[in-house]
């Protein structure tokens, strides 16, 4: 039974502190606990106090592993022998497909045409098979709703679901436990359950952590919705490098995230490639344009982090290698530091 001020504390969903607590006792012994580590280049070179939470290196590539494990192991038998769905741009799609074979269900899983074949590719490697279907993720989304329905499946949604996003939220805990002087967390601020779950972490431990999501200016609705203070996905949408991050956003997640995020930032594409290719050149990581933007964020704000400890949830490294060759390429970059 919840401590009566937990219960008075809820944030998105009615979770607390508790729920991600307890989603990281369910899903510690699937998921990778994640090196903390600083980032002396960043910190040099930006004048911070920079650290990162290397979601990157968690086995499907991403912290969606995270949501996913805690959203499938709360399942009952009966709902696991009925089978999963679920529709995404990529790294959820890989983390379902562990998942399902890891518990031993059946998954269908939807992604969008112009899905990265590393992630497709990651998909199968998993164990389950991709279903293209749709130009957008919406369209997709469609789809695995109908597959559901029909096929009495329980769908498993990438972060409009609180068992998801309680899940998400045990990266951020796990990076507080370990360095509790952290004053600033960015995360990227794609349909926002990543970014609400570092939220819910940092304000149950102290509520004066800052949480800042990140997007590009090609995909901002989280932007101009926190400047109105209201859902708007009334904003030019452009192709972005960040195509984890594209799209409609929805309630009622970005009403929840005016509870425990305090700021969005919108970063330059430019910026976002030249992330890529400096995490490569200093950390000697390949990582995913979405992941890239927190990085981004400090590049070009290095004045708002100054005399701060911040975390930066390095979410994924699921990128085509001809992606990573034209960053390189175009950054003047080396390809010998990567063996093709």
């Amino acid at each position: 039974m919840r401590k009566e001020h937990d219960m008075a504390d809820k944030f998105a969903y009615g979770l607390t502190l508790t729920d991600i607590i307890e989603a990281r006792s369910r899903i510690k012994n699937v998921v990778r606990k994640t090196p903390l580590e600083k980032s002396i280049p960043l910190s040099n070179e930006y004048g911070g106090d920079f650290w990162f939470k290397l979601e990157n290196l968690q086995i499907t590539g991403s912290f969606k592993l995270r949501g996913a494990a805690n959203k499938i192991l709360s399942l009952s038998q009966e709902e696991l022998d009925a089978g999963i769905v679920c529709a995404s741009a990529g790294n959820h799609a890989q983390a379902v497909s562990y998942m399902a074979k890891y518990v031993g269900t059946h998954a269908d899983i939807v992604v969008p045409k112009g899905t990265p074949e590393s992630k497709i590719a990651g998909i199968e490697r998993f164990g389950s098979k991709a279903i293209v279907y749709g130009d957008t993720y919406e369209e997709a989304q469609a789809h695995a709703d109908y597959l559901c329905k029909s096929n009495g499946s329980t769908f498993v949604h990438a972060y409009l679901d609180p068992a998801t996003i309680a899940g998400q939220g045990t990266a951020g805990l796990e990076a507080l436990l370990e360095h509790p002087d952290i004053d600033t967390i960015l995360a990227p601020a794609g349909g926002g359950g990543l970014m609400i779950g570092q939220g819910i972490a940092a304000k149950g431990i102290n509520r004066d952590i800052k949480v800042i999501g990140v997007q590009t200016y090609c995909s901002p609705p989280w932007y101009y919705s926190f400047r109105d203070r209201k859902l708007n996905n009334d904003v030019e949408f452009r192709p972005t490098i960040a195509e984890g991050l594209g799209g409609l956003i929805e309630e009622p997640n970005i009403t929840e995230s005016f509870k425990c995020v305090d700021e969005i930032i919108l970063v330059d594409e430019d910026t976002v490639r030249k992330a890529m290719a400096w995490m490569i050149d200093r950390h000697h990581m390949i990582i995913e344009g979405s992941s890239a933007v927190v990085i981004a964020a400090i590049m070009e704000n290095s004045e708002h982090f100054r005399g701060r400890s911040v975390l930066s949830i390095i979410s994924g490294s699921n990128v085509d290698t001809s992606r990573v060759k034209e960053i390189l390429g175009a950054q003047g970059g080396r390809e010998l530091f990567i063996d093709y």
